[in-house]
């Protein structure tokens, strides 16, 4: 039932389970996975693989909350709430294996901050460091290259940073003190 659903609102996601094993599982439990659940299995997929691993378990993930979705089976906030526990366990993955990361933090602004993501929301991020600002914006930059540059696998995230006070022209890493 979820994977015809899924057929009719998207003929490249239900292929992409059909050609995938694990999505295929994916789609025939019987909850949709919590934040703990999203971190552990993103967490171990990009261990196991890097980035390429963390992009292929985000695209079935993806998958799964979407037959649901198209399957009448997860309500409006309840989609909202799966694609944003999503994103902070491949932002929690990703974070994971870089450098400089000490004293860097990840804010969530605009519908993921919100708890709100939808299929097509980017993710707006603000990046802050209490010290080393040039460490800690290799690391933000490396996020940036990683979660949100193309591959053979797609971008896993579209990453807007230009919710930050000065916009683009401001540093990507801002001080504790200047946030």
């Amino acid at each position: 039932r979820r994977l015809r659903a899924l057929r009719a609102g998207s003929d490249s996601l239900a292929d992409f389970v059909c050609r995938h094993e694990w999505a295929t599982r994916l789609l025939a439990e019987d909850v949709l996975p919590d934040s703990d659940a999203y971190r552990k299995e993103i967490r171990d997929a990009c261990s196991q693989g890097g980035i390429e691993h963390l992009r292929l378990a985000k695209r079935c993930f993806l998958a799964q909350i979407a037959a649901w979705d198209l399957a009448s089976e997860a309500a409006l906030d309840e989609v909202g709430v799966a694609l944003s526990n999503l994103a902070d366990a491949c932002l929690e993955a990703a974070l994971a294996g870089g450098r400089g990361l000490e004293s860097l933090a990840v804010i969530a602004m605009g519908k993921l901050g919100g708890r709100e993501l939808n299929y097509v929301s980017d993710i707006d991020l603000l990046f802050v460091a209490d010290r080393d600002h040039h460490r800690a914006t290799r690391a933000a930059e490396e996020l940036l290259r990683s979660l949100g540059g193309f591959s053979p696998q797609g971008a896993a995230f579209h990453i807007d940073t230009n919710l930050r006070p000065e916009g683009r022209s401001g540093a990507l890493v801002r001080s504790l003190e200047g946030s």
